[in-house]
This record gives structure tokens, sequence and C-alpha cells, in this order.
């Protein structure tokens, strides 16, 4: 869990997954990353299940994941917000399927304590590829919802994990084509609904998002996982939407779109067939023609 002045509820989370897990069959640990905190939320929440990582100014939630995911010892990672609640066996059963099933696991998850999303799908949209979230499963669903189980072969195939230069935005999207670009699978297990309190308005979130960070992982997510339709096709519609970004593209970029390369197993055109439908070129059209 990455961690910036989240109040109550990072212990809340907590309790709440211990409650959840109470009938697990594996031992479990928690990784919390306090990410340049400055209200206190992360002290005393250290025990011999908790261990706690801190930063002295935030590097943002893609980094602070990757950061966590790197000290864990388990064979699956449990990956979710620190607003967070859970049903009591959901959670133990997201890590049972993703071990035996090999694939990203996720609940559905109710949003802001009323709309229960059930996996999300892609579309094509003002701001390049954006996630809908439907209420029912899709064949092919996209990660949302921030509560996913999945195992270290899927870690690395993930480029152990997609670091996004900014602080927040455009992480789910990159973890849903990565996933689908190298041959992964996601699944919904609809038997637990679990809760993620989420922040409505702009201005409310619990950390300052400095201007165009979300811009700057736009431009980088488009560029790291659809290389290919990058230039003709996703390029001109963020420049519309966003301007032009600087300083996006760094060493780590190259390190990661190198990796992907050589994981890839799916062209770009196949992974948008897979996740927005057949008639993604159509959409990409009326938008730029609309613009």
């Amino acid at each position: 869990m990455p961690v910036c002045n989240q109040g109550e509820w990072l212990r809340k989370t907590i309790e709440s997954a211990i409650h959840s897990l109470s009938d697990a069959w594996f031992d479990y640990e928690f990784v919390v990353v306090d990410d340049g905190s400055t209200d206190g939320c992360c002290d005393g929440v250290e025990t011999d299940r908790v261990i706690l990582l801190k930063n002295a100014n935030p590097v943002g939630a893609t980094h602070a994941r990757h950061q966590a995911m790197l000290k864990a010892q388990g064979d699956v990672f449990l990956m979710c917000d620190p607003h967070c609640s859970f049903p009591k066996g959901a959670l133990s059963r997201l890590v049972t399927l993703a071990n035996d099933t090999g694939r990203l696991t996720m609940p559905k998850v109710r949003m802001y304590s009323e709309k229960v999303l059930a996996g999300g799908g892609m579309c094509v949209s003002y701001r390049g590829l954006q996630l809908t979230r439907p209420s029912r499963p899709r064949p092919r669903p996209s990660c949302m919802g921030t509560i996913y189980a999945f195992n270290r072969t899927i870690y690395r195939r993930l480029l152990e994990f997609p670091r996004l230069p900014g602080k927040w935005g455009y992480q789910e999207q990159a973890m849903s084509v990565l996933l689908y670009k190298t041959g992964m699978r996601a699944s919904v297990d609809t038997k637990y609904t679990c809760n993620h309190i989420g922040y409505r308005r702009k201005g409310t979130y619990p950390f300052d998002i400095p201007k165009g960070d979300i811009a700057r992982n736009a431009f980088y997510f488009h560029a790291l996982c659809l290389p290919q339709t990058y230039l003709a096709h996703w390029h001109p519609i963020l420049v519309k939407h966003f301007g032009k970004v600087k300083d996006w593209s760094d060493g780590l970029f190259k390190s990661q779109s190198q990796g992907l390369c050589q994981l890839s197993e799916k062209s770009d055109d196949e992974v948008l067939t897979d996740l927005c439908g057949e008639n993604w070129r159509t959409q990409m059209r009326r938008k730029r023609i609309a613009s």
C-alpha cells in the first residue's frame, strides 16, 4: 500500500484486511510505503506483520508500489489503496485464485459506497485511451478498482510494475495494456464485493498533484505501452488535450520500453481490438475530426 496523508483510513484498512484474512491458509505480511505523509497517519502502524518504508519526499503511486513489491517476500502480491474495506474471506480467496489460475484477479468493487464495478474496459476518449467502468464483468476485463492479486510471474512480465513519472494517473491503463500485451490475463471474482472510498471532487485528493503530473503520465503511458500506434494516433490527441509536455522520457523510460519489446506477444492493434473492440480506429477518427 502506498500511503500519503490518509488519516485514520490506513489503520481501518489494515484492520479490515486482517479480519478478511482471518481464514487464510497462508502466511502474509503488509508492506506500507509512507510516501511523504505530513499528517502522522503511519505513526505506530509498524508491527511484526506490518513493514513500514518511508520516503522523505513523495515519489508517486507507481514508484511507491514498486518499492513495496521489491521489499515483499511473498509469492503472491495483493495490491490495494489505503482507503478500502474487505468482507471476511475476500482477500484470501483473491490470493488463492491468483495463485491457482496464474491470472491477475480482482473483486467486484463498490466505489464511493454506491456504484458496484466489476472489471472495466477501455475506450478511446479525448484524453487518449481511457477506462470504462461497467457494472458487469467483461470477457477481457481491464484493471480497475485498485484491488488486485497477482503472482511474481505477472509482476516480472509487467516490467516489475510500470513506473510512471507523475504522482498519480494512468496506472490502471498501463497495467491493463501491459497485461494483455505480454500474454497475461485478468479475471473478476464475483463472489465478494470490496469497498473503495474514492475522492470525487477535484482538489479533494489527500496529496498534492503538481500541474503536469497527470499529463506526463498520459504521454509516458501511451508511448511506453503503445509504441506502434503512438506517433500516428495517440500523440496528436494528447497534445490537443494537454499541450506539449517536457521531460517525461528518461533513462527509466528507455529501460522499460526495451524490456517490453522483449516480452511483447501481441501488437498494438491486437491489444486495442481486445480491450476496445473492433471499432477502436473509428472512435479514434471521430475524436480527431471532432477536435
